[in-house]
């Protein structure tokens, strides 16, 4: 196995587990510095740990995949809630420069978030003033950018001034600041890939919509790399949690001289041109910019592709996943519950599911096709945000053989679930090449059966169970926020309640079709997951563990 060291964007599982899962499908050991040292929602990073972990980990590693945020912030969630100078985020980055100087042709992939404009009143993961101005912050950032393109009407440059005037002008002041800050972290990083201190970068945009102070920032950031002829070396995009799993898959692919040409299947006609809820262009194009760090290609033809890409898009607009089990059973929701409940959400969720703009039957039966002809399929299903399509899954659970996919995802947004599994398919695509160890097919087998139970089972239908059901029974309103802790333990009992028949079902069909490796063969022979657990006590997200059986 090569070696390669990681730096998470923070201790959730999307970060923190998948990248090493993938590495191990890959043939990769994935060093990690141990979880407790990450940045959550209750603690930033010990970066004075980490940067020594960082420098110790380059002596012996074929490559460093780095999360900026966590070096130069301590997380995530800290890049947005520090009022930390300048100064002080760059001397946090400062081993980087030193670990270039022991290793010049380490190669050093770096990946930093382009921050989000958050959309509601909450201050969990933002600045406290967010509780308040959350959502007027997000409104103003929006027309503030539209106006200043030229594209704003009277009525929105009018609603811009009384915006200006409602919102404190000390808290937009600290909030543009800190958006200037990471901004500038941004510009350096570009500068750092042009001098070559960095092998490649990629700066994700978290939560995008058409406009904002976000989007102009990524419209600067983008003439940078086009006029520094950076577009070998840097790239901007709409992404965040997936990126770690990517780049790793980006090495793997260079190490292996791979650029892999992928060939797209939609579920309509208007897949290729969808634009998703928290992405800023046409799905075609979002799956090009995922390809640029894999140095891959689309090709016109399913034959000689390394990959089959199976979308999934809209029909009409994408919307709540998790509200599907509410219009599904509309009955089984009590008053109170159903009164706090956005009926706007509620009714694009009902038009996405009644669509005839998307066929998911014929889309499950050309994967059940090229699964069946040998080809690497990877599904991507984002017709819902955080969430699988329910029909979709249906189909898929009744037609495709699942341990023959080359990957699956559904999670949270389009850019997460396409970069997850363009990266699953892509290394699935390298292993395919001739006979594995068993152990990494265990490892593939196994982050495919995260995503199912994940993504499908519990994002699509226990989480909502638990939102509607478990929540109410326990005498709180459905929330994705933080759990009082009190009751974390009894809704992690529950969750396991809830997934375990899932895990059963998923066990039965793994085991039913044989996995190709190389000339030959091998089966499933059991599938068995860890007590699911709710990382930062939340129902947005759970932590599974999977234990794969193989003969």
């Amino acid at each position: 196995m090569s070696r390669l060291s990681l730096l998470p964007l923070d201790d959730r599982p999307v970060n923190y587990d998948h990248p090493w899962w993938l590495g191990r499908a890959a043939g990769i050991e994935v060093s990690r510095p141990p979880r407790e040292w990450l940045g959550s929602p209750f603690q930033k990073a010990d970066r004075g740990q980490i940067s020594a972990w960082l420098i110790d980990e380059s002596n012996s590693a074929e490559a460093l995949v780095i999360a900026v945020d966590t070096l130069g912030y301590g997380g995530l969630i800290p890049s947005r809630q520090s009022s930390a100078p300048l100064v002080e985020v760059t001397d946090s980055l400062e081993p980087l420069r030193v670990l270039r100087a022991e290793r010049p042709a380490l190669p050093i992939y770096a990946f930093n978030i382009l921050m989000r404009v958050n959309r509601s009143n909450s201050a969990e993961e933002e600045k406290a003033y967010c509780a308040d101005y959350g959502r007027d912050l997000f409104r103003l950032s929006y027309l503030d950018d539209k106006a200043n393109a030229g594209d704003a009407n009277e009525a929105e440059v009018a609603e811009r001034q009384e915006l200006i005037d409602s919102i404190p002008s000390a808290v937009i002041a600290d909030y543009r600041a800190g958006r200037a800050r990471n901004h500038a972290v941004n510009r350096l990083m570009l500068d750092w890939a042009e001098s070559g201190l960095l092998t490649y970068v990629v700066i994700g945009q978290d939560d995008t919509a058409p406009y904002g102070w976000n989007i102009a920032e990524s419209r600067l950031l983008r003439a940078l790399i086009a006029r520094r002829r950076l577009s070998d070396r840097a790239i901007v995009y709409p992404g965040a949690d997936e990126l770690a799993g990517l780049l790793i898959a980006a090495y793997a692919c260079r190490t292996a001289k791979l650029q892999p040409k992928v060939f797209a299947r939609y579920s309509g006609p208007r897949g290729p041109a969808a634009v998703t809820a928290y992405e800023d262009r046409p799905f075609e194009d979002l799956v090009k910019a995922h390809l640029g760090p894999l140095g891959g290609n689309m090709t016109s033809s399913p034959d000689g592709a390394d990959l089959i890409l199976a979308v999934n898009t809209p029909g009409e607009e994408q919307a709540e996943g998790w509200l599907q089990l509410v219009a599904r059973e509309p009955d089984r929701v009590a008053v109170g519950t159903r009164n706090s409940i956005n009926s706007q959400s509620l009714r694009m969720v009902q038009r996405e599911m009644e669509t005839a703009r998307k066929n998911v039957v014929e889309l499950s039966k050309k994967i059940e096709v090229d699964v069946s002809a040998g080809r690497n399929v990877a599904i991507v299903d984002v017709a819902f945000v955080n969430g699988a399509d329910l029909a979709f899954a249906d189909q898929l659970l009744a037609r495709v053989p699942l341990a023959r996919l080359g990957a699956y995802a559904g999670w949270n947004t389009a850019g997460n679930s396409l970069g997850s599994a363009l990266a699953q398919g892509v290394v699935r695509a390298l292993t395919l090449l001739k006979e594995q160890p068993m152990e990494l097919l265990s490892a593939h087998i196994a982050l495919l059966a995260i995503h199912l139970l994940d993504d499908y089972a519990f994002q699509g239908i226990v989480r909502s169970e638990i939102l509607l059901d478990d929540m109410p029974a326990l005498g709180l309103a459905p929330t994705f926020e933080r759990l009082p802790d009190h009751v974390v333990s009894e809704i992690e009992n529950r969750l396991g309640r809830r997934i375990a028949p899932y895990v059963e079902a998923l066990a039965r069909l793994l085991e039913t079709t044989g996995i190709a490796n190389g000339p030959s063969e091998c089966h499933v022979s059991g599938l068995s997951i860890e007590a699911p657990r709710l990382p930062w006590k939340r129902v947005f997200e759970i932590a599974i563990t999977p234990h794969i059986g193989l003969m």
